[in-house]
């Protein structure tokens, strides 16, 4: 966790925190059967050193176009606690069924966003096959 807690020193990003400003943590919680997402134990811990400079946070992300386990925002929540994802509130940002948006600029964006001071983004890493690099950048 040292390693971790230095490149947060390094990044520098929570001097922009302010008290009691909301602070969403963007994240993936993966799918109902895998283990392709950030472990829980760093992004808890992301969510003490926030809490530390005295913002609140939460965790969020969206709901998906197609079925599964986060089409919808109660299944979404629950696999959030499944995959250990339970140590802060966890907000679907687009709504019980992914249609809660804001319009900026010609763009769809979640309304939770428009809500909020901060927010942070882990994301992973993964290959794929025909598309090469995905998940790191789809994330915001």
């Amino acid at each position: 966790m040292k390693m971790f807690d230095n490149l947060i020193d390094k990044a520098d990003g929570l001097k922009i925190l302010k008290k009691n400003s909301l602070c969403a943590i963007k994240l993936h919680v993966g799918e109902q059967g895998n283990v392709n997402y950030v472990n829980p134990v760093y992004v808890k811990r992301l969510v003490e050193l926030i809490r530390k400079m005295g913002a609140r946070a939460f965790l969020t992300d969206t709901t998906t176009l197609y079925s599964g386990s986060r089409y919808r925002a109660d299944l979404h929540i629950e696999l959030a606690k499944e995959h250990g994802f339970d140590f802060a509130p966890f907000i679907v940002a687009d709504g019980l069924y992914g249609d809660e948006y804001v319009e900026k600029n010609g763009s769809k964006i979640a309304s939770l966003f428009s809500h909020i001071d901060t927010i942070f983004c882990i994301s992973h890493f993964k290959g794929h096959l025909v598309c090469g690099f995905g998940g790191a950048l789809k994330n915001l």
